[in-house]
């Protein structure tokens, strides 16, 4: 086995495609965050999608554009940590959440104490640290359906509301869209988490137009190319393909990931420089996105008209 095949494909993984959905919810969860820093109130987000969306993507892209830093003076030296993510926990209780937090804050000690010794701390922390953004992953744990949990739940929705509120930081909650109308259901929290960004599947286009899966495609074949010296025949975004490519992964940007990177490692492990149609036949026949496809037997095999009663769900 070489693994140098390996090290090429996680090449793959070091860039991020900025679709416009992706960029939307970039720039708007950003201008939250400005927002929060002169508003009277805190201006809070959601950012919603299914599983293998993009969501971590777009939280980390951003966390990178604001990296965490160092500040040295002759009088002192602190830690400045302008946003970060976190996962809400489950069971998700005030201490629970408030130690997940400070953990990210570098608290030494973050679930020792009271609820209201950590809440203490991790106010002041976030004023140290000039943090502006936080991100708050796995929401649905603030949800609980279970009638045990629903008024811990509730106290830990209050709190989040009165942190937002004390520390005038941009939070952000992350989650399925499925959660969206419980969120606004409180209406005390939907007021601070108005501004909602989605992210969708991607839609191939027309031979005529492209669509967002095709602009997706065009940008993995160039990197590709630049990364790992492999070029794709046909491109990936040709229509055929990019049809193709929906039907096996319905527009789910990990599943599309994973299905090209898999593609890539067969193509290299067989000596060659030319990444076919019969690689990515090859990779779904792994059986990999079994979860997304869409047709009965193997997509890339398939003619456009054919493929195109699956799309359609008419076949």
């Amino acid at each position: 086995m070489d693994l140098i095949h390996f090290q090429t494909v996680s090449n793959l993984d070091k860039f991020c495609v900025n679709h416009l959905e992706f960029q939307q919810a970039f720039s708007g969860i950003q201008r939250c965050m400005n927002k929060s820093l002169f508003y009277r109130e805190a201006v809070g987000s959601l950012l919603l999608g299914d599983g293998g969306m993009g969501k971590t993507s777009v939280c980390n892209a951003i966390m990178k554009s604001m990296p965490s830093y160092v500040d040295k003076t002759d009088r002192y030296e602190k830690t400045i940590i302008p946003a970060f993510y976190a996962s809400i926990p489950s069971p998700a209780t005030i201490k629970s959440v408030a130690g997940c937090l400070l953990t990210q804050l570098n608290d030494p000690a973050p679930y020792i104490g009271t609820a209201d010794s950590l809440t203490k701390r991790l106010s002041n922390l976030l004023t140290l640290c000039e943090t502006k953004l936080v991100f708050l992953d796995e929401m649905h744990h603030l949800f609980n359906i279970s009638n045990s949990l629903q008024s811990v739940n509730k106290n830990v929705r209050d709190w989040i509301k009165t942190l937002t509120k004390n520390t005038h930081i941009s939070f952000c909650l992350v989650g399925l869209k499925e959660f969206e109308p419980i969120v606004t259901s409180d209406l005390e929290l939907g007021r601070r988490f108005l501004n909602k960004f989605y992210l969708n599947p991607l839609l191939p286009g027309t031979e005529q137009q492209q669509g967002s899966l095709n602009l997706f495609l065009g940008e993995i074949d160039q990197q590709m190319l630049k990364r790992t010296g492999v070029a794709s025949k046909p491109a990936l975004n040709n229509h055929l393909l990019t049809l193709q490519i929906y039907a096996a992964t319905q527009g789910n940007p990990a599943f599309i990931m994973s299905l090209i990177k898999e593609t890539l490692l067969m193509c290299l492990e067989s000596g060659d420089k030319v990444l076919t149609r019969q690689y990515l036949g090859e990779a779904w026949q792994t059986g990999m996105t079994s979860k997304t496809n869409l047709t009965p037997t193997n997509p890339f095999e398939m003619r456009e008209g054919e493929l195109a009663k699956y799309i359609r769900g008419i076949a």
